[in-house]
């Protein structure tokens, strides 16, 4: 059977998302769109599962750089007919 995991250190969730632990304090504390945590006598804790969710939320979406260019080259081929 396999465990559940429930929580994890500040220090892991450093290494797995490759962010300072001072990068992480600072996200814990924003007003706007916090990352979740917990605070156990000092300790910062965190569920995998919910710091997934909010690195989700922070997702970049690129543009489809040829859908712009595909529109681009149509516009300018309208003007000139």
């Amino acid at each position: 059977m396999m465990a559940i995991e429930r929580y994890i250190d500040l220090q892991e969730l450093s290494e797995r998302l490759s962010l300072s632990p001072r990068s992480i304090r600072t996200y814990v504390t924003r007003s706007d769109n916090p990352l979740p945590a917990y605070r156990i006598g000092g300790k910062l804790l965190f569920r995998w599962d919910e710091v997934e969710k909010w690195v989700e939320r922070h997702r970049v979406h690129m543009p489809d750089v040829n859908v712009d260019v595909d529109e681009l080259i149509n516009t300018i081929a309208n003007k000139e007919h």
